[in-house]
């Protein structure tokens, strides 16, 4: 029950309540970033396999 006994208005715990915060809204969007990035190269990966094969067709 130590956080119980902090005080929220001293000025350490207020900071250390931002950092954390601030430190877990970053990795959620570097998560989420990463997420969205590996998504759009997969998409740009199998359009060009698709390109290739369609390239491979007209060759023949």
């Amino acid at each position: 029950m130590v956080l119980l006994a902090l005080n929220p208005l001293s000025k350490g715990v207020a900071i250390s309540e931002m950092l954390i915060l601030l430190l877990a809204i970053a990795f959620v969007g570097f998560f989420l970033g990463r997420w969205v990035v590996n998504t759009q190269n997969a998409s740009l990966k199998r359009q060009l396999a698709d390109t290739a094969d369609e390239l491979d067709d007209c060759q023949k």
